[in-house]
């Protein structure tokens, strides 16, 4: 949708045909991906951007309330057709439209998605003033975990650390003061966008453009969360409102460049990289070498290479731990004799349950590390001599993973 805005706003501003057919493949992108959320966002962002467009317009100024009128009229006959022929084996297989089409009241609400809002509500509902703290949905859908959820969706979505719905998602994380933020931040952008406006310092046309890209932003939302992408563009909307071609830009002559500064700016970039890119990428590689080693029965370099994910500097070091452990405990629950067929064998889980054990530190809300270590202990470690041991250690852990996920 991002693309689409974008290239409409450009096309407008210089009429180049290269934003033309970069807007037509982001509108033809939106159609294959077949997500219903992006597509009713794109008809109801720019319909509510329209109304709030024409209150700012000057009585004598017609065009754009035809114009106006003329789209509602037509959307409203567009979506009457689909609607009418709705049972129609082309209209049902349209892209994208087909499945807005197909829409079934009963499965959404009870589907794993609508179940993890729902999960969201009971959270705000538990903390509803400051919330669970920022990105901790996860101990939110662990504290009222729902146990009906595989009977419901099946195996496909089990597990949520968003909810789905950013509203909602804030809601439970930060409480109705964060929620009131999101909201008054909202507001805000409107209002000084109708400022600008006021002020001619931008068109109608930009008023509706940009007001369009925010609605349809704060409507995709509903249906899914933010993310590093769509935060990164949500930025480049914040510039660009800023962004006035009638101010000076003052450019000033200076020969004797700050060699100081530059080497500064350019370390921190580089660091930058380094930190979510270029470490991140030399840690995903070596662990799917690692999984693929130990799934394969080769435990000793599936175990060297996710020693050597952990000292990239990765900041998903959790993430490889519960990867490896979860590998391990399918490659070990095979063979029951692998577990002493080595001492190397039997470290490599020995040491796993420890990392699982320091990450459930670090994450005591996150009932994952549990249920791994109970499974790393049963399926794994199978020592008659140990089998006492074991199954109170076993107790230990799920009593723990009970108290932060009672619902399981």
């Amino acid at each position: 949708t991002f693309i689409i805005f974008l290239s409409v706003f450009a096309y407008i501003k210089n009429k180049s045909k290269i934003f033309f057919i970069t807007g037509l493949l982001g509108l033809l992108a939106v159609f294959i991906s077949g997500s219903r959320g992006p597509l009713l966002s794109l008809i109801l962002g720019p319909i509510i951007a329209g109304g709030i467009t024409l209150l700012q317009i000057k009585d004598d100024n017609k065009k754009y309330k035809k114009i106006y009128l003329l789209s509602l009229v037509f959307i409203t006959i567009l979506l009457g057709t689909f609607i009418g022929l709705r049972q129609n084996e082309y209209i049902k297989n349209l892209p994208a439209i087909g499945r807005v089409l197909r829409i079934d009241k009963d499965e959404l609400l009870n589907s794993p998605r609508a179940m993890a809002i729902g999960v969201g509500i009971q959270g705000w509902k538990a903390k509803p003033f400051f919330g669970w703290g920022p990105n901790n949905y996860f101990a939110v859908f662990n504290a009222f975990y729902p146990d009906n959820i595989l009977h419901r969706g099946g195996w496909g979505e089990t597990w949520f650390d968003n909810a789905h719905n950013y509203p909602i998602n804030i809601l439970a994380t930060q409480g109705t003061l964060g929620f009131l933020a999101y909201i008054v931040g909202i507001i805000i952008i409107i209002f000084f966008l109708i400022k600008r406006k006021k002020k001619n310092k931008i068109t109608d046309l930009d008023l509706f453009l940009l007001l369009s890209f925010y609605f349809v932003y704060i409507f995709t939302n509903v249906t899914v969360f933010d993310n590093p992408s769509s935060l990164m563009y949500f930025g480049f909307f914040l510039a660009l409102i800023n962004f006035d071609k009638k101010d000076e830009i003052v450019q000033k002559k200076d020969n004797d460049l700050n060699i100081v500064l530059i080497i500064f700016v350019s370390l921190i970039v580089y660091i930058f990289i380094l930190l979510t890119n270029i470490n991140v990428y030399k840690g995903n590689n070596l662990m799917i070498e690692s999984m693929v080693g130990m799934k394969y029965g080769n435990t000793s370099i599936g175990y060297k290479k996710y020693i050597e994910a952990k000292k990239t500097g990765s900041p998903h070091i959790n993430d490889f731990t519960r990867d490896i452990a979860r590998i391990s405990q399918g490659t070990y629950a095979k063979n029951s004799q692998l577990y002493f067929s080595s001492k190397d064998n039997k470290d490599i889980i020995d040491n796993i349950i420890i990392d699982l054990e320091k990450e459930f530190i670090k994450s005591p809300y996150d009932v994952r590390y549990s249920l791994l270590i109970n499974s790393l202990l049963k399926s794994a470690i199978k020592d008659p001599s140990k089998s006492l041991d074991i199954l109170s250690k076993r107790i230990q852990v799920l009593e723990q993973g009970l108290i932060i996920s009672p619902g399981r």
